[in-house]
């Protein structure tokens, strides 16, 4: 008989416990871990789950991780006791960058040492990439409401608050529910570039708002869809 999958509400419930990382090192990217395992207890329980990252878990698998370690973590997730997550490192490659923000497209061929921003909001640069020492770099700050940082990535290290509602790091995708937010954030990595389909942004006095089918540049209500912009340095400046 096939084991059957964890749900949804369980893994939901285990992420927000565990505070949205690795209860050893906080590492965002994760793996689901039965703290006693499935063959023994036969049920998926959000008690008996807990997040550890790809390296941890593999100690845990390989007996180099004691289970009772694991499981003290488990109550007193690394997380917990941070504000944000540990920096977790995103590669790309190329020279030919790409932004698909709603069905917005902004390319970029990147030389080293320069910088291209797809949307610069209020003298923010909503998404950025910068080439160093042949490497692609991205830079993307995600805030509240009151502009407190929520998700970070500068030079391509992620940082999530611990304080957002939920977040999953799943293969290239990277899926964000802030707190008091009614619509996602949903943000696909690819090997070049980014695809932004859903989000708040918000800058000083800006809010770039996206969707699936436009972006909508708040206070001005200018609606952008289906737009193709290629450039050395900035798509749009509002």
């Amino acid at each position: 008989m096939a084991r059957p999958a964890v749900s949804s509400a369980i893994k939901r419930t285990v992420r927000q416990r565990c505070r949205f990382g690795c209860v050893i090192c906080g590492l965002p990217v994760v793996h689901y871990d039965h703290i006693d395992d499935y063959a023994v207890v036969q049920e998926h329980t959000a008690e008996n789950i807990t997040l550890l990252c790809p390296t941890h878990h593999q100690d845990k698998t390989s007996k180099r991780l004691p289970r009772e370690t694991v499981r003290k973590a488990n109550a007193n997730p690394y997380n917990g006791r941070r504000d944000f997550t540990t920096k977790h490192q995103i590669f790309f490659d190329g020279d030919h960058i790409r932004f698909n923000i709603g069905t917005n497209i902004f390319d970029s061929y990147l030389e080293d040492g320069k910088k291209f921003s797809a949307i610069i909001a209020g003298g923010d640069h909503f998404a950025s990439f910068i080439k160093e020492d042949d490497a692609l770099l991205l830079n993307l700050e995600i805030r509240d409401a009151v502009l407190n940082p929520i998700l970070s990535i500068r030079n391509g290290e992620v940082l999530v608050s611990t304080g957002v509602q939920d977040i999953t790091m799943e293969g290239p995708h990277l899926t964000m529910t802030p707190k008091f937010s009614i619509k996602p954030v949903k943000i696909h990595f690819l090997e070049n570039g980014v695809n932004i389909s859903s989000g708040f942004f918000y800058a000083h006095q800006r809010i770039v708002d996206v969707s699936p089918s436009h972006v909508l540049l708040i206070p001005f209500n200018i609606i952008m869809s289906e737009s193709y912009s290629q450039s050395n340095e900035t798509g749009v400046v509002f």
